[in-house]
């Protein structure tokens, strides 16, 4: 698969990313040199999807319920701080 050189040093949010799409999007994501910040309600299933990156360099994770919404402002805030 081509590399996108689009996604290069740019930050992706990645909602889900416990497990199934979520992870499968960060791992394809990171390959296109993105950034990840890394988002699930589980953080052994964050772990999980850190484990089967090719690094953790460039990844935050967050623990959070995207529907909480004072929550997420606050992630939102946070992502960018970080």
């Amino acid at each position: 698969m081509k590399r996108l050189d689009c996604f290069d040093r740019k930050v992706a949010v990645v909602t889900g990313a416990g497990n199934g799409i979520g992870r499968a999007l960060a791992q394809q994501l990171q390959l296109n040199g993105a950034r990840l910040a890394l988002v699930d309600l589980s953080r052994p299933g964050l772990d999980e999807t850190v484990r089967s990156l090719s690094g953790s360099d460039g990844v935050t994770t967050y623990e959070l319920d995207v529907s909480d919404r004072a929550a997420y402002q606050s992630f939102v805030a946070q992502v960018v701080e970080d």
